[in-house]
């Protein structure tokens, strides 16, 4: 099974690295972490809301945006 097909609890997603929750650091780290063994030159993110607000929604794109992009981008 891959990840895609199979059924994971939130716990498991989580641990896993199919689901990514945590503060800008957190998630630039695991960012770079990942292009670093996979010698990835991209990464494409889907973002799931579930319950958030629209205030919080945006909040968490802009800090995304601000704070992990630009880590990756090249000069």
């Amino acid at each position: 099974n891959t990840v895609a097909t199979m059924r994971l609890s939130g716990e498991e997603a989580i641990e896993s690295e199919a689901l990514l929750v945590g503060s800008p650091k957190t998630i630039k780290d695991y960012v770079e972490r990942y292009v670093e063994e996979s010698g990835a030159n991209y990464f494409c993110a889907s973002f799931q809301w579930g319950d958030l607000t629209h205030a919080e929604a945006s909040k968490s794109l802009r800090l995304f945006t601000e704070h992990v992009m630009p880590a990756f981008t090249k000069a």
